[in-house]
C-alpha cells in the first residue's frame, strides 16, 4: 500500500497510510527514516501553516505551502523519496492549494511532469482516489482547501 507525506498541524504526524489515510506516528518509524529530519520539516510546515492561518505572513506563507518549488516542499519531496527508498512502498507527497470556485480544474497540470492530473472524485472513493489531483508517475498529490483569509486570485 502507498504512503502519503503531507504536512500536519499535529507536530507528531505527517505520514499517512495511502489506502485509509490512517496516521503513522513519526516516533514509530524505524531509525532508517531519519526521524529528526521528518520532525524538523513537519515543525517548519506547522509554523508556516500557523502563520498562514493567522494571516500574519500572507502571501509568503501561502507561497511556501503551495509552491512546488518552495524550500518547504522540496524538503518534503526529499523526505517522501527517502521513505520510498527505505520502505519500498510508493510514497506520495501532498501539495496544498486554495479552493477556487469555478476553477478550470481539467486543465491543471502536474507541476513536475506537466501531465494532466485532475480526476473527479467519486462519492465512494477511498485512499488515493479521494484526491482530485494525483500523478502516479511523479508520486504527487494536491489537496485543495477553503481559505476565506486569502484574497481572490489576481488581487
Amino acid at each position: 500500500a502507498a504512503l502519503i507525506v503531507r504536512g500536519s498541524t499535529n507536530k507528531e504526524i505527517c505520514l499517512n497510510a495511502g489506502g485509509c489515510h490512517s496516521p503513522i506516528w513519526i516516533d514509530t518509524l524505524p531509525n532508517e527514516f531519519n526521524r529528526n529530519e521528518i520532525v524538523d520539516w513537519n515543525l517548519h510546515y506547522y509554523v508556516t501553516y500557523f502563520e498562514f492561518s493567522q494571516g500574519s505572513a500572507l502571501p509568503r506563507a501561502y507561497t511556501e505551502l503551495s509552491s512546488y518549488d518552495s524550500e518547504l516542499n522540496k524538503r518534503g519531496r526529499k523526505i517522501a523519496a527517502n521513505i520510498k527508498n527505505v520502505s519500498g512502498k510508493p510514497t506520495y507527497y501532498c501539495l496544498i492549494d486554495k479552493y477556487t470556485p469555478n476553477a478550470d480544474l481539467k486543465n491543471d497540470k502536474c507541476p513536475s511532469c506537466g501531465s494532466n492530473w485532475y480526476r473527479p472524485v467519486k462519492a465512494d472513493a477511498k485512499g488515493l482516489d479521494t484526491f482530485e489531483f494525483c500523478c502516479h508517475d511523479c508520486l504527487l498529490l494536491k489537496d485543495r482547501f477553503e481559505a476565506e483569509y486569502l484574497p481572490p486570485d489576481g488581487e
